[in-house]
């Protein structure tokens, strides 16, 4: 999962450094993964919560007090504070994958 979300941005960056990566469709667990793969690739992210309802149903709820959170979702925004943009080396999945094997030789060495 890492390594798909990791290889989505660095592929929209590498091919367009100025534009900004939106995603809406990612759950709260993708969410976090795209936001430690943005940090590693000095990108900037942030989530924003956005509603789902027409605006018909958000005035039904600013009138009666009726907020369901269920109705909401969040939208990842992503940029490149650079003019250019060149991958982490090694990627964070590869970086990840390495420690933990690392991790596994150092704990069957024990």
């Amino acid at each position: 999962m890492v390594e798909s979300l990791e290889q989505d941005i660095t592929n929209f960056f590498t091919e367009k450094p100025d534009s900004v990566y939106v995603a809406d469709d990612l759950s709260s667990y993708e969410r976090l993964l795209a936001h430690a793969c943005c940090s590693y690739n000095s990108l900037t992210s942030r989530s924003k919560k956005i509603n789902q309802l027409p605006l018909r149903a958000m005035l039904y709820q600013l009138c009666t007090g009726f907020d369901d959170d269920n109705c909401r979702r969040r939208k990842l925004r992503v940029e490149n504070p650079f003019s250019r943009f060149h991958p982490t080396t090694p990627r964070l999945s590869v970086y990840l994958q390495e420690r933990q094997a690392g991790a596994a030789v150092a704990a069957a060495g024990s």
